[in-house]
């Protein structure tokens, strides 16, 4: 993509719309760095995210959510300017 995201679809979810800003989403996560350190997942808490897309969570994810539909699973590669800074 334009933005420098890069993305793969693990598995179609259900067909329908995907979610715009304003939208209530519901997902699990894992954050990885590029060495293949894991810095972050909803897995370890066995409960998913739940956010107004668009508010208090990193463009990138507003981004990749809008791409998605209910149930898909989907691997991105996000710049840090996107998402959480240079560590």
């Amino acid at each position: 993509m334009a933005n420098g995201i890069a993305y793969s679809v693990l598995s179609q979810g259900e067909k329908g719309t995907s979610p715009i800003p304003g939208d209530r989403v519901r997902l699990h996560y894992s954050g990885w760095m590029q060495d293949g350190t894991l810095f972050e997942t909803s897995r370890r808490r066995d409960k998913p995210l739940e956010r107004i897309l668009g508010v208090g969570m990193p463009k990138a994810w507003s981004i990749a959510l809008g791409l998605m539909t209910k149930g898909t699973r989907a691997k991105f590669a996000v710049p840090s300017s996107l998402c959480f800074g240079k560590w």
